[in-house]
């Protein structure tokens, strides 16, 4: 894309940035517009949205139509986001919402290698997203043929009500309530920790440690990995030993994880260090949505998941970047400290809110 609107390799960053605030501008008010004009219809609308997104993007014939395409693609996956959380978490289960992200994993394990057979092929990434556009398509249809059973396929009077709420709550009273603040806060953190390590570590291992690129692409990778293997099996543990007892298990990995990172005696302690934190990481964000209407009542829980799925996408925006400046005017060392600190953070966040919890 660089070389075909002839940009700086900056101009990333302006994509990203309207990307986000479309992703977080649709997933915090995504439980009014499902009240406007129904669950399902809100799904059907933000596929197409999304699909329509990935088309702009496949036929941009200049940069600035790009951005707003990629606004409006922002826009539709910030509404498919917080909506399918909303659902899995209507079932409260632990063990179907880490699968709901453990899917996420495999699909950005994917999309990499699906576009690099494409390119390899001689397409070009106008391709990609044409793909993606078919691909997004065929939900859409799969949404409208099913359109009907998303809002009835809740055992429970309490799941119902918060796929489709009867007396609906406003923003403002929801934003009035402190634990609602609470978690907000708690995935801002998480997903900017989450993503300081996934895109910080690498550049850690060989510019800081002088590491080989091969080892230290491997070891990144393997960061990823773990999330999808670790919310595959994980799950069924939480549901079993409770959430609160598993999370803070959780957050201690993290912290072990992450002194052992910048410790580091030797090359294989600040890997496993990295892996163990990648495996500690992966069912936090699932669960903390699975446990939102336990921690927020059900009520609360339809505005509630949509707020902290939006604070997370600013957490994946501003804290890496936040790092970064930090490891500019410092060295890239600088990394696992701020780590800690994050993760410190995460457990305040999350011990506060169990106080404040609904009853």
């Amino acid at each position: 894309m660089q070389s075909a609107f002839g940009l700086p390799l900056d101009a990333i960053g302006s994509y990203l940035l309207v990307n986000t605030l479309g992703y977080t501008i649709a997933s915090f008010f995504s439980a009014q517009i499902a009240k406007l004009i129904g669950f399902s219809r809100c799904l059907l609308l933000a596929a197409l949205v999304f699909g329509t997104g990935f088309l702009g993007l496949a036929f941009a014939p200049a940069w600035g139509f790009v951005l707003v395409f990629g606004f409006l693609n922002g826009l539709g996956g910030g509404i498919i986001d917080a909506a399918l959380n909303l659902f899995m978490a209507a079932r409260s289960r632990a063990l179907l919402v880490n699968w709901l992200h453990a899917s996420f994993g495999i699909g950005a394990t994917f999309g990499p290698i699906g576009l690099s057979f494409l390119l390899s092929m001689g397409q070009t990434w106008r391709t990609g997203y044409l793909v993606m556009c078919i691909l997004q398509l065929v939900v859409a249809a799969a949404i409208l043929l099913t359109l009907n059973r998303w809002e009835g396929s809740h055992n429970s009077q309490a799941a119902s009500e918060m796929i489709r709420p009867s007396e609906p709550v406003s923003l403002r009273e929801t934003l009035a309530t402190p634990a609602v603040w609470l978690g907000m806060l708690l995935f801002f953190v998480y997903t900017g920790s989450e993503m300081t390590v996934g895109n910080w570590t690498y550049s850690l291992f060989t510019l800081g440690r002088h590491i080989s690129a091969t080892s230290a692409g491997w070891w990144t990778g393997l960061f990823w990995a773990s999330f999808t293997i670790g919310r595959l099996l994980l799950g069924v543990l939480i549901d079993r030993f409770g959430f609160e007892r598993s999370l803070r298990v959780m957050f201690a990995g993290i912290l072990l994880g992450t002194v052992l990172l910048w410790w580091n005696p030797q090359e294989g302690v600040s890997f496993a260090g990295l892996a163990l934190i990648g495996l500690a990481m992966a069912p936090i964000f699932p669960t903390l949505i699975t446990v939102t209407p336990r921690l927020l009542g059900n009520r609360q829980a339809t505005n509630a998941i949509g707020m902290q799925v939006a604070f997370g996408g600013l957490g994946v925006a501003i804290l890496p970047w936040l790092a970064g400046i930090l490891a500019a005017r410092t060295t890239l060392e600088v990394i696992s400290p701020f780590v800690l600190v994050e993760c410190l953070v995460m457990v305040l966040l999350f011990e506060l809110l169990l106080r404040r919890r609904a009853s």
